[in-house]
């Protein structure tokens, strides 16, 4: 991710759905001096990236009765060495959070949230409907395991008209702990060639 967005993107401006601990997300930021990065996940932000960044602002609305996220969803505004930083704390099925993003623009989007078929598609609608994606654009999902590479097929089949994928790939890539753990798919998609 770190190679793939230096390489193509000058100005990156990244968004991860499925931040978790922040491993990734931290590595990303490390990576760049110059973007802009936005994490997405229904927790909240993890106490040790937290301490990390320079918290700058913070809003709060109710959360959809029928969540699994039973506290106040948030987006926090940070920085980090003069890198602008959101975090959104929000049920990924909730669109009251996808809608806080709207206006954004990303060039490089990571998606390692709720590994369903499902949530996959619904990703997907929202990043349509709320028009995140920038002129150029990779997209990268993690675990593509069972009928989520039916959705992954899918998702390139409706992104195709919309935005004419240029390139798409579904890998097999050891997992955080190396050659310790087995292979997974990892699809990948972009309208320009990678």
């Amino acid at each position: 991710m770190a190679y793939l967005s230096k390489k193509h993107f000058s100005d990156v401006s990244y968004l991860e759905i499925g931040v978790s601990v922040g491993k990734n997300f931290f590595q990303i930021l490390k990576a760049h001096e110059r973007g802009r990065f936005v994490g997405f996940d229904i927790e909240e932000i993890n106490p040790i990236l937290k301490s990390m960044l320079k918290e700058v602002s913070k809003t709060d609305w109710t959360t959809r009765s029928t969540s699994i996220k039973k506290n106040n969803s948030s987006l926090t505004q940070f920085s980090f060495n003069s890198l602008d930083v959101s975090y959104l704390s929000g049920d990924v099925w909730d669109e009251n959070s996808w809608q806080k993003l709207q206006g954004n623009k990303f060039n490089i989007i990571f998606s390692d949230a709720l590994h369903t078929p499902k949530a996959l598609l619904f990703e997907c609608e929202m990043i349509t409907r709320y028009n995140l994606l920038g002129d150029r654009f990779i997209i990268v999902w993690d675990d593509l395991v069972g009928n989520m590479k039916n959705s992954f097929y899918k998702i390139i089949s409706k992104y195709d008209k919309k935005y004419k994928i240029r390139d798409r790939y579904l890998l097999d890539i050891n997992g955080w702990i190396g050659e310790n753990e087995s292979p997974h798919k990892v699809g990948i998609i972009s309208n320009f060639n990678l």
